[in-house]
């Protein structure tokens, strides 16, 4: 059973009506909503990370969700993972036809892993860390980016990330997370969810 699981189907509102999720730092509410049953950017100037609120228990953890849309020249991420707050966390975006696979820590941003690759929409992104190995998948294409990381060992929440102004657009939706810790993965954990 996972962990934690929003499938957004509520009535339009901002994401942090929900006393699931949490703005970090603190920004305009209507920058992540509710719309049409999806988790939508309506950032008009700020940069900001919106949090999930339950903790997974372990940094050995994944948080996937249903892609529908990738800001493609920015450092926007529609997944994050281990995240403190906007100056920490793993996470993965799509900029410039190239999945990268980032880690920001203390504030500096570096790339663990770039690969060349088409844009996957309307399918599940799966990003996922045990120990230092951190990892991410397509429903289409499987592991796509691997790296390492020694980053943030205790940080327990993913969340998303955005740094563009966008009007209202759908991003994702069916977002989960939980823990990898117990019992041991022995595959593909897409695989094994569905």
């Amino acid at each position: 059973m996972t962990l934690f699981y929003d499938d957004f189907n509520r009535p339009d509102e901002a994401l942090n009506a929900s006393a699931d999720w949490v703005y970090n730092p603190s920004v305009v509410a209507s920058d992540y909503q509710v719309w049409i049953s999806r988790m939508a950017y309506n950032n008009t100037s700020s940069v900001s990370i919106c949090q999930c609120q339950t903790p997974t228990g372990s940094n050995d953890m994944y948080a996937r969700g249903t892609c529908l849309f990738a800001v493609t020249n920015k450092a926007s991420c529609p997944l994050l993972i281990r995240l403190i707050d906007i100056d920490n966390y793993l996470g993965i975006r799509y900029r410039l036809g190239n999945y990268e696979l980032i880690e920001r820590e203390f504030g500096s941003t570096a790339t663990l892993s770039s690969v060349a690759g088409t844009q996957r929409l309307n399918e599940y992104w799966q990003l996922q860390a045990i120990g230092t190995d951190v990892q991410f998948e397509t429903e289409t294409d499987g592991v796509i980016n691997t790296g390492q990381s020694n980053a943030h060992p205790t940080a327990q929440a993913g969340g998303f990330y955005q740094s563009t102004n966008t009007s209202r657009t759908p991003v994702l939706n069916d977002y989960e997370q939980d823990s990898l810790a117990a019992p041991p993965v022995t595959g593909n954990p897409y695989q094994m969810m569905i």
